[in-house]
């Protein structure tokens, strides 16, 4: 847990390096950064919380499946919401992703027995 809120901070403080390189408007007040403070919590912290968890439960293989779908779920969203264009590029990726994540959430491993070696 710690390392995530060290990681969180230096997100924070990058972000806002990186607004002041671009010569972005710097936060002119305290509600502001209390506003930034509270979607961060959200978006950061309860993502990591959450994949942590996933991974408990889901294990690693079948978690990273699904996390790699998040980029593909942003890109729907901006179609959604901001009305962007559909690009074949983006349809050909978006079915090998959902293809190649049922591929691992629907494998069941398979244990071979080893045959007993016999030494002589």
């Amino acid at each position: 847990m710690q390392v995530v809120i060290i990681k969180g901070f230096g997100v924070g403080i990058g972000s806002y390096l990186i607004a002041l390189g671009v010569k972005e408007t710097p936060v002119k007040s305290v509600l502001t950064i209390v506003y930034c403070l509270i979607l961060g919590f959200f978006a950061f912290g309860l993502s990591i919380l959450l994949y942590i968890m996933a991974q408990r439960y889901l294990g690693v293989a079948k978690t990273s499946a699904y996390y790699a779908l998040s980029p593909f779920i942003a890109v729907i969203l901006l179609l959604l919401i901001l009305g962007e264009s559909l690009s074949l590029q983006f349809i050909i990726a978006l079915i090998l992703m959902i293809a190649g994540i049922f591929i691992v959430v629907n494998d069941v491993p398979v244990r071979e027995k080893r045959p007993t070696q016999k030494y002589s």
